[in-house]
């Protein structure tokens, strides 16, 4: 019979000792007159370059200071920039952490003093820069050059600067245009000859509500003169977002991919030029079947869960009175019934899970949010005259300032990516969003990964491939995706550190029948080949974890001699595979097969609908409704384990780079999969405690979990499982985004169990949860009486000026025939805890 999760002791709040300071080795440079070599030049070309602009806006305006956003390319990172170079005049735009390549001027150095070939951490400093504070900069360099080592107070970070600079230039047209890919679309797009076209364009945010407008006139007044408009304009100041709509005659569009003197590609008040209206969701299925169930018939609680996503099909038998639907922008009448398909895809595995098991529907209505319409024949997405961050910040806000949605919403279910947005490096404004609305509201977002959908190119004949074993077909698919992992990045708003990130298994409950000219791509429960992977911000775990995401088969040229070709198919059936769904396209009670990352996210909400009341049924708790957003995200991440799937992965299917295999495989499954029914239901030989609190920067808190006696000198194996989770607040300019840098140390975990599995621990610490499990077989010392000490810490940071709200959780267990009586061993050792509390 289950038992009751039990509660951790909680010691007060006190300062992190002040220890040895911790040294980070930087890369070596190059010596003062190297870099006068290389970058002198630069900074002269920069020098004229302003002056030239400065004499050409003074033939217009009398006295106009010309400004240039400068990027500093730093090797390693400097503290204190930032207050330097505001003392220079230049104003802060933020900061960009990256990776380079060693060369000759820059590289790391091992132990014994040799070169390396790894890769040197690379932070861009972005700066916008007037003439006098380019004079000054200048004048800096020339004490740097001159070898002077006493720089005026407040100015010393710029030596630091000038001996780790890599590059300095200006943030140009390669950053703002060519980089975001929005050529490639664009081309396409004018292949149809369209008379206007529509895209985003971010702005670099001001510091003033002035400066923000002058900025914006100078961009509206380009536009204008292209013969286009600004459809709309938007700010949020919390997450430092000035963003607008342009449409431009398409001729115009033409111009700026063919000329890159182009005036608009080239202003200073842009960040980035980006295509518009790009988050969008395919209806792919054509065939389907029909569904007969027989449920009971019982009251729906209010909702925990809010689904944003296109419109559902509400009157479909499945779905017919379990939804709350707010339809705030009024886009039923642009939905056909026929085209109602992920938003009735999404809410049908919210409720039901996957059709093919028999279903056991929530108890509870869900709130749904339609914000995607049609945007053609095939494809739903975000309205071009929207900002997806705008929509965000709308729907939520309705939400939170409703009494009744917010006093039970706690989980949001976000299944839509922006496929031409993958992440490198920089965090969009979509995923600062849902980071500061997590933090704001206590909400906790589930984000799908994204899907890819491209051919893959093997070195390997058909007739070959398809004599592979299914362990070698496999390794060469993964190997490949591997080879293509630049093109399989998780997509935004994924990247977002509050939000939980989901990708997909290759996994249901339909055995995929044999068709001629396709294949099963890996096996049952192994990474989907069109599930997106790669970490997060700050080398962070995404995705989080996987869950059930469906089969899906590929097609390939049925010719032995040929190279194989493999795309992904949708079969046209009633039997799948996939996971089963209510669809749209089939009156009110069809149903079919799909899947895809979405899939396994609104999976994954279900199953936190159910964590949400196991935590509010536990006794002794008393978890106020603030921490239950991050009390699920701790328990959801918990459950997770690589079982042998992961371990398979780590061994055979990421590249096998020596001491690179666990944080590659952490790379592609994150945390493994979702068991809350073995790790979170205690039993005689599993005990989980939980507990929670607040702490502040610079301080930690003790937590105690007893020892059961029964397992001092028994060398059976132990398995003890850790989980930290919380929200950070950020600071939207980049330096030090995550504000809360939490982590735990069991101090004395040793003593049941040594080696460390399914993670690493400094790559769980970069996020917002660090989840580690523990292994081990040896007798364990310990005296009856004594404690495991779980220390929890949140490192100094001065910009961190309010409590942050964590969750933990404890979990021991032993193999059932070991019958040794641990839960009933802490739950005595707990038990006068409880009462003096009480």
């Amino acid at each position: 019979m289950p038992k009751d999760i039990l509660t951790l002791k909680k010691g007060d709040a006190r300062p992190i000792p002040t220890g040895r300071p911790k040294v980070i080795p930087q890369p070596q440079h190059p010596s003062a007159h190297r870099q006068g070599q290389r970058i002198g030049p630069k900074l002269q070309v920069l020098t004229e370059t302003m002056e030239r602009q400065r004499a050409v806006l003074q033939q217009d305006i009398n006295g106009i200071d010309p400004e240039m956003v400068l990027v500093f390319e730093v090797v390693g990172s400097v503290n204190n920039f930032i207050k330097a170079a505001q003392r220079v005049g230049m104003e802060w735009l933020g900061d960009i952490d990256s990776l380079a390549e060693p060369d000759d001027n820059f590289y790391n150095i091992d132990n014994q003093g040799n070169r390396t070939e790894k890769p040197v951490n690379e932070k861009l400093y972005l700066t916008l820069t007037n003439s006098v504070a380019l004079q000054q900069l200048l004048s800096l360099w020339q004490r740097y050059i001159r070898g002077e080592q006493k720089f005026p107070t407040g100015f010393a970070p710029f030596k630091d600067v000038f001996s780790q600079l890599k590059d300095i230039r200006r943030w140009d047209v390669r950053d703002r245009f060519i980089a975001t890919n929005v050529i490639d679309i664009w081309r396409e797009l004018l292949q149809s000859r369209p008379e206007k076209i529509r895209f985003e364009i971010e702005l670099w945010f001001r510091p003033t509500s002035q400066k923000r407008t002058d900025a914006e006139d100078i961009v509206r007044n380009i536009i204008t003169e292209y013969g286009g408009e600004i459809i709309k304009s938007s700010i949020h100041e919390e997450i430092a977002y000035h963003g607008l709509i342009a449409e431009c005659p398409a001729i115009m569009i033409q111009q700026m991919i063919d000329n890159m003197d182009d005036a608009l590609i080239n202003a200073e008040q842009i960040m980035w030029i980006r295509a518009s209206g790009q988050v969008c969701t395919k209806s792919t299925i054509e065939d389907a079947a029909e569904v007969e169930l027989n449920l009971p018939e019982e009251p729906l609680a209010s909702p925990s869960i809010a689904l944003l996503d296109g419109l559902p099909l509400a009157n479909h038998v499945l779905l017919q009175d379990r939804l709350v639907i707010n339809d705030a922008d009024n886009y039923e009448d642009l939905y056909p019934a026929d085209r109602r398909f992920h938003g009735t895809t999404m809410a049908s595995l919210i409720i039901y899970g996957d059709l093919n098991t028999p279903p056991e529907p929530l108890k509870e209505r869900i709130y749904v949010r339609p914000i995607m319409k049609p945007i053609n024949p095939e494809d739903e997405g975000i309205p071009d005259d929207e900002l997806f961050v705008d929509v965000l910040h709308r729907a939520i806000r309705e939400i939170v300032t409703s009494p009744e949605l917010s006093s039970s919403i706690r989980i949001i279910n976000l299944s839509i990516g922006n496929p031409n947005r993958p992440f490198f490096n920089t965090l969009s404004p979509e995923a600062k969003m849902l980071d500061w609305l997590s933090q704001q509201y206590n909400l906790l977002f589930l984000v799908s990964s994204g899907n890819v959908n491209q051919r893959f190119y093997l070195d390997i004949k058909i007739g070959e491939l398809k004599n592979l074993s299914n362990e070698d077909r496999q390794k060469v698919l993964y190997d490949y995706i591997w080879r293509e992992s630049h093109n399989m990045r998780i997509l935004s708003p994924s990247e977002s550190i509050n939000a939980v990130t989901i990708g997909a298994l290759h996994q249901d409950s339909v055995n995929p029948p044999r068709i001629s000219g396709t294949i099963n791509p890996v096996l049952d429960g192994y990474p989907a080949l069109y599930s997106c992977y790669g970490g997060g911000f700050d080398r962070s775990i995404k995705p989080d974890c996987l869950n059930v995401g469906g089969k899906n088969l590929y097609s390939h040229y049925n010719i032995d001699s040929m190279e194989a070709v493999l795309t992904a198919v949708r079969l046209r059936n009633s039997s799948g595979p996939g996971t089963k769904v209510a669809i749209s396209n089939n009156g009110l009670n069809g149903v079919a097969f799909t899947c895809g990352t979405s899939n396994a996210t609104a999976i994954s909400s279900r199953a936190c609908s159910n964590l949400l009341k196991m935590v509010r049924n536990i006794p002794n708790l008393n978890l106020p409704s603030d921490y239950e957003a991050i009390a699920i995200k701790a328990m959801f991440i918990h459950s997770c384990k690589w079982g042998e799937m992961g371990n398979n992965m780590m061994e055979h299917y990421v590249p096998q780079v020596v001491r690179k295999q666990r944080s590659n495989t952490l790379k592609m499954i994150g945390y493994g999969y979702p068991d809350p029914n073995h790790t979170l239901v205690c039993t005689d030989q599993r005990v989980t405690l939980i507990g929670y609190g607040n702490i502040r920067q610079n301080q930690q808190i003790e937590f105690s979990f007893p020892l059961p006696p029964s397992l001092v000198s028994q060398a059976v194996k132990k398995r003890l499982i850790i989980t930290l989770a919380w929200f950070s607040p950020i600071n939207p300019n980049g330096k030090n985004y995550r504000l809360a840098k939490l982590s735990f140390d069991a101090i004395n975990q040793n003593v049941i169990t040594k080696s460390r599995t399914d993670s690493d621990t400094n790559t769980s610490k970069h996020g917002t949860v660090q989840h580690e499990i523990f292994e081990g077989e040896h007798a364990s010392v310990f005296e009856d009486g004594d404690e495991l000490k779980i220390l929890i810490q949140c490192k100094k940071e001065e910009d961190l000026l309010v409590p942050v709200k964590f969750v933990t959780l404890v979990t021991l267990e032993t193999a059932p025939e070991t019958m040794l009586p641990i839960y009933e061993e802490v739950q005595t050792r707990i038990r006068p805890q409880i009462q003096i509390a009480q």
